[in-house]
Order: C-alpha cells, then structure tokens, then sequence
C-alpha cells in the first residue's frame, strides 16, 4: 500500500492527560436551533450549517475538486483494501474493532475541505506541499450509516492517473492520500457534521456556538479526520488536561490522546502554549515527474522549519464536560 515515506514529522507531540469528554445535562435532544447563538444561526439552511470551503493555501496551483477527490479515494479504498503486507482492510479492521464488508462501504455525507496549520511555502517539494495543505477528506460508511474510516485526498493530486482501471502516480512524492480507520464505538459521540458538533458542544458545556464551525488538520498524532473549531459564548469554566480554566473554544472530532489504543476524545481543548513553527524532514533530490528514476538513487533528507497559522492550534487537551 502507498502511504509516502519521504516525508517525516520531527517534532514529537508531547500526548495529552487521559480524561474524558462524555456528554452533558443540557437537553439529550438538543437540536441545532439550541446549540448556535443567533449571529451562528444566520448561517442555518433549515436544520443545516452552510459551510463555505476554505481558500487553497497553494491557489496558485492547479488543483482537483471534490468529485475527482470523491472518485478517487473510492478507487483507492478498493485498490489497497487488501495488500502485502498489509492493507487498508486489516488497519481499519483494527482501529474499527470489528470485521469490515468492502461490498457495504461507500462514500457518505458532503465533503469537506479541512484546512492546515501549516503556512505555504512554495519552495517545498511536491510531496511535501501536498502534506502540510490542505485535503479533502471523503468519509466511508457501511450501509450509509457508520463510519468506519476516511481517505484523505490531496486537492494537489493532479498527478494522478487512471489506467487500466487502476490509480497511477509517479513513483516519488507522494502525499496524494491519508488514511484513518475510525473505532465503532466512537461513531456515537460525533458523527462528523458541524451541526452534530455544535450540538455536543453545546450538551458538554451548557454554551452556544457563536460563529460558523470550521474543520482543521491536526498533525503530528493520530487522527486524521479532522476536527471542528467551535467558538462559544459566553466561554465555560471546564478542567482541561488537569487545570481549571476558561474554556472559550473546543475542537470535536477524532482524538487520540495517549493511554489505551481505545483512548478517544470526542472533544478537546488547544494546548495553551503553542509551538509557532513545525519541523519537517522532507526529500530534496526527488528527480522530476518526467525524468526516470535511476536504479541507483538514493534520498537526500533535510531538515527544514515551517511556520504554523497562529490561528489553528496542532497540539489539545482532554477536556472534562463542566455540564454533567
């Protein structure tokens, strides 16, 4: 299976305390109409947030939209579902904690363009700007239902080509998909939609959400799916990680924080003290898409440093639900 390896995350994410973020005693059937302040509301279709896709970091480049990201990720799920010496099937088995049907799995819910922490920086190689950008992140469910993992797919992935049936790309660079197996269990605390969000963190808190959600990366720990950025007011008295403190904004989504593979978070916190900048191990030799690959090449690591959107945090805390 072609997950790159070029590319190699040097900065080691301290984890977070173990916690827990179960649900509150607001009302059990909160709807979305509870959950958002009136200014959050005004972007409120019936029962359903309108969410506008973030800017490409890189739009400059050329990029795929997201029916090819679609296609592909559903191409790419069936090529690498089984493989030596392993595949997705036996990593989302795993993480899912129960056998997967590959006939029962199928695109399900819009998707959604999760933005990076990570500013451009346009002498990157390929691979390494499609790694720190942005992606399109296609949720897969049985029988439509529950989610057993998600493929994320690079807007950037205009190298690829279909022949024969089969997904192609050239043979360095990479980065064109993530991948992240979902556990089942987790499927009852966010079902991945801004509006789902809103309303868990409106049950855990006892506060609205005052501003559209936005989706983020997180990068550096397990957990590609994403997590939604809700804003809340007035901002809440909650434990996190093992202070008391004002709580203004929370993140829910897939978590793992540390502690048993089982150790999920459904909402978290952003650390207080974030790191400005994120290292990054990248190839600098990769030969160009048009040129053959000697037999013997050899990569070439260097070390270089990123800087992170100040706006989007990369590393969270437990959170302990105030409202319980």
């Amino acid at each position: 299976m072609r997950r790159s390896y070029l590319f190699i995350w040097t900065m080691l994410f301290v984890p977070g305390c173990d916690g827990t973020s179960g649900g509150g005693a607001a009302p059990p059937q909160a709807t979305i109409d509870d959950a958002v302040t009136d200014s959050a509301a005004l972007a409120l279709s019936g029962s359903h947030l309108r969410i506008a896709p973030p800017e490409l970091r890189y739009s400059s480049l050329a990029s795929i939209d997201s029916g090819q990201a679609r296609e592909y990720a559903t191409m790419y799920l069936r090529q690498f579902w089984e493989g030596d010496p392993s595949g997705l099937r036996q990593l989302w088995e795993q993480s899912h904690g129960k056998p997967l049907d590959l006939g029962r799995l199928a695109p399900c819910g819009p998707l959604r363009l999760a933005q990076s922490a990570v500013l451009p920086k346009v002498e990157l190689p390929t691979g390494s700007r499609r790694l720190t950008a942005e992606y399109w992140l296609v949720r897969f469910c049985v029988d439509g239902m529950e989610t057993a993992g998600f493929i994320g797919v690079s807007p950037y992935s205009t190298d690829i080509v279909i022949v024969g049936g089969q997904l192609t790309w050239p043979p360095l660079g990479g980065a064109q998909f993530q991948y992240e197996g979902l556990p089942a269990q987790f499927e009852e605390a966010v079902r991945f939609s801004p509006e789902s969000a809103a309303i868990l963190a409106f049950q855990c808190t006892g506060r609205r959400v005052r501003t559209v959600p936005r989706l983020i990366l997180q990068y550096g720990q397990r957990g590609f799916a994403g997590k939604w950025e809700l804003v809340l007011e007035p901002a809440a008295s909650a434990n996190m990680g093992r202070a008391l403190g004002s709580v203004d904004t929370v993140y829910a989504g897939y978590s793992f924080l540390g502690g048993p593979r089982s150790d999920y978070q459904g909402l978290v916190v952003a650390r207080a003290n974030q790191p400005s900048t994120i290292p990054l191990r990248i190839v600098d030799n990769i030969p160009a898409d048009s040129v053959p690959v000697p037999p013997d090449w050899e990569p070439h690591f260097q070390e270089v440093t990123l800087n992170r959107d100040l706006s989007i945090p990369i590393q969270f805390d437990t959170l302990a639900c105030p409202n319980k």
